[in-house]
């Protein structure tokens, strides 16, 4: 057995063990916990075992949880770290891109979001590019479908309203003596349920004349008692564009007989309006449909001859 010196003070031999000695024959400068001769602890070359108890071998597992707890953390630093660096990144780059697009467009103002451009439709022959005080526009008629009218463009405004007055019907449309015969037949009073519309309504400053007429059902043109359409009718929408004109809006207003095929009495109306206000805002905006359609159901523009042609057509009056 060898002996050695211990200090208290530091907790260890202040002596190397002598492995060549009496304990040559134990190995212990072969074992990685004893093999350091100075030490205490784990390196009891006796025993194993410390003055307090602890025994070494109870420590390799406490050692081992920290040192992979060490690791994991570890990786979870080198995690964070590299999503930080991608964020910060991404945001650089986003900064980079809005500095670029500000760049691009600092010598252009930005548009004012709050006001709209003025009802202004494209130019025509007679050089009107705006509404100015106002004007009505009427379709070519179509020469070759029976000369019936195609459409009706207006930009109204409070000063054109109170300056210009419609006119009533001058000549009857084409197709307007047949429409009332097809209301007789079926059982209706003519002059009650068949109608000469204004495409651009009278009150609106609609003329009487040819290119502004066609025939309408009276439930299409007013409200008719009887009529299946209500209130669904042309007057309705023109009361509505004029209480906006006079509220002094700039309305732009279109009205489009459709046929089908070549009839010359329409199927119904197509029926639009844009209005702006005073300062810059939407007004009045709709877009709709009259169906040309008599009390009984009937529409005027869908009917055929008694040998399956399509009627009216051509020069039928």
């Amino acid at each position: 057995m060898g002996f050695r010196d211990y200090d208290p003070g530091l907790n260890r031999f202040t002596s190397r063990d002598m492995y060549n000695g009496a304990l040559a024959d134990m190995g212990l400068g072969s074992d990685p916990f004893t093999g350091n001769r100075y030490a205490f602890t784990g390196g009891n070359p006796i025993s194993n075992v410390e003055i307090d108890g602890h025994w070494f071998a109870l420590a390799i597992p406490v050692v081992a949880a920290v040192f992979v707890a060490a690791v994991v953390v570890t990786v979870a630093i080198i995690a964070v770290a590299a999503a930080v660096e991608y964020v910060g990144n991404e945001v650089r780059e986003r900064l980079d891109e809005r500095s670029r697009a500000r760049d691009d467009t600092d010598d252009q103002p930005a548009p004012d979001p709050r006001r709209l451009p003025r009802p202004q439709p494209e130019p025509d022959d007679d050089n009107r590019s705006g509404c100015g005080e106002g004007w009505i526009k009427y379709g070519e008629r179509d020469a070759a479908n029976g000369n019936r009218a195609t459409a009706g463009e207006a930009c109204l405004t409070k000063e054109y309203l109170k300056k210009n007055k419609g006119t009533a019907v001058g000549s009857n449309p084409p197709g307007y003596t047949w429409a009332q015969d097809f209301a007789t037949g079926k059982g209706l009073n003519a002059q009650k349920n068949v109608n000469a519309c204004h495409i651009i309504g009278n009150k609106l400053a609609g003329k009487g004349v040819l290119a502004n007429l066609s025939p309408c059902a009276r439930g299409a043109n007013a409200k008719q008692i009887g009529s299946t359409q209500g209130e669904d009718h042309m007057r309705a929408y023109e009361s509505m564009v004029y209480t906006a004109v006079m509220a002094g809006q700039d309305v732009m207003y279109t009205v489009s007989p459709r046929y089908d095929g070549s009839r010359t009495v329409p199927t119904g109306y197509d029926m639009s309006a844009y209005g702006i206000n005073p300062d810059g805002s939407v007004g009045i905006d709709f877009q709709v449909f009259i169906p040309n359609e008599l009390s009984t159901g009937d529409n005027l523009g869908t009917q055929m001859d008694d040998g399956g042609a399509p009627t009216p057509t051509g020069s039928t009056p």
